[in-house]
């Protein structure tokens, strides 16, 4: 391998797939040698961001993760019983979506679809929707499939808490990228 002829790595760190540690050391030893200085992105001024997605594996619920695919919590943020915790005060974008689908419908029938972020503060007296849409399906008796996608910018303070609240989740698809919860400091 090209790696361990620039510098001796043992063939059982680069078998046993720390390539990525021998190249750290690599890049260690060549680039102060040759002068270049090895610039680190400072992470403490990052600001706090969430992309939360559903847990494909507990059916008809929207269960927020944020260790799945490309979901992720950050900078403060916290994930507790299903809601995000702000901590620190700022104007965030709060996004979510939630697709629904379906196959069969009872004739004539409609069913009733919607999806709202919820903001428990004590900016109010009471628990204030952010975000809300409604929407309905099955006026055929065919495949079918809703998604709602709802966003916006709102002043969060220190201490509230955000969840969602959704209506036909026996119909919720789960797959990665459809249904999702999150927000970022502007």
């Amino acid at each position: 391998m090209f790696l361990s002829r620039m510098i001796r790595v043992p063939k059982r760190l680069l078998l046993r797939g720390h390539l990525i540690g021998a190249l750290l050391t690599f890049l260690c030893i060549i680039c102060p040698a040759s002068g270049n200085q090895i610039k680190f992105k400072d992470t403490t001024n990052r600001k706090p961001a969430a992309h939360l997605e559903a847990n494909p594996f507990i059916k008809n619920s929207l269960n927020w993760r944020s260790d799945l695919d490309n979901s992720f919590i950050c900078c403060g943020l916290l994930l507790n019983n299903n809601t995000l915790h702000i901590t620190k005060n700022g104007l965030y974008f709060v996004y979510t979506q939630a697709t629904f689908s379906g196959n069969t419908c009872l004739e004539g029938d409609s069913i009733f679809l919607s999806h709202s972020v919820v903001l428990d503060s004590k900016q109010f007296a009471e628990k204030t929707s952010l975000l809300s849409a409604q929407k309905t399906a099955c006026k055929t008796s065919v495949l079918w499939s809703r998604s709602i996608f709802l966003g916006g910018t709102f002043a969060l303070e220190n201490g509230d808490i955000l969840y969602t609240v959704t209506q036909g989740q026996n119909h919720l698809a789960l797959y990665p990228g459809e249904a999702y919860f999150g927000l970022y400091a502007l």
